[in-house]
């Protein structure tokens, strides 16, 4: 509802309301409208190099992100709050929240910080994978010579080790060379 001063009769001024239209409200907005309209056809006439960019970009980001929560695992093992939410998971979600700061958009890092975080969701549940296939490993009789999961010879769950000759040596192949004199 919109207000007027009008002249009255009485010679002083008074407000006069009125209810606008429809259409008086549309034009209001109109411009808006039309610098929203403007951002998206600038948006989708990218080239397709940019658009290239930006997916190799936020590729190269998310895979940092699993690179880091990588690093911090191998040097620090994997870390649980409160015995139970993984590290990576919480990490994820800081770095989303921080992204919706106003500070994140005015420096503007809110798609890195997201990419980022992504990265550490995928790390989180190929953490979770990985537990999840070796409690099943432990759980399953296997073959025997047939480790029960990577980084874990056969020989933890009391099998023989294997021979592998070659290049590849095994921990107790290298420690049959070291005892030999």
């Amino acid at each position: 509802m919109a207000t007027t001063l009008v002249k009255s009769p009485h010679s002083f001024v008074e407000p006069m309301r009125h209810h606008e239209s429809v259409m008086a409200r549309v034009g209001a907005h109109q411009d808006r409208h039309l610098r929203h309209k403007a951002r998206r056809q600038a948006q989708s006439e990218k080239s397709g190099d940019e658009k290239l960019t930006e997916v190799a970009v936020r590729s190269a980001t998310v895979s940092a992100g699993g690179l880091i929560v990588g690093l911090v695992q191998g040097h620090f093992g994997s870390s649980k709050l409160a015995g139970r939410v993984p590290g990576e998971l919480v990490a994820g979600v800081i770095l989303h929240g921080i992204a919706f700061t106003e500070i994140a958009e005015s420096w503007n890092v809110r798609p890195v910080l997201r990419a980022l975080g992504d990265g550490m969701f995928a790390a989180a549940a190929a953490t979770g994978g990985y537990g999840l296939a070796a409690k099943r490993a432990d759980q399953q009789p296997r073959e025997t010579g047939t480790p029960a999961h990577p980084g874990k010879g056969p020989s933890v769950r009391g099998y023989p080790e294997p021979e592998t000759g070659g290049a590849a040596l095994t921990d107790l192949e290298l420690a049959r060379f070291a005892n030999r004199r």
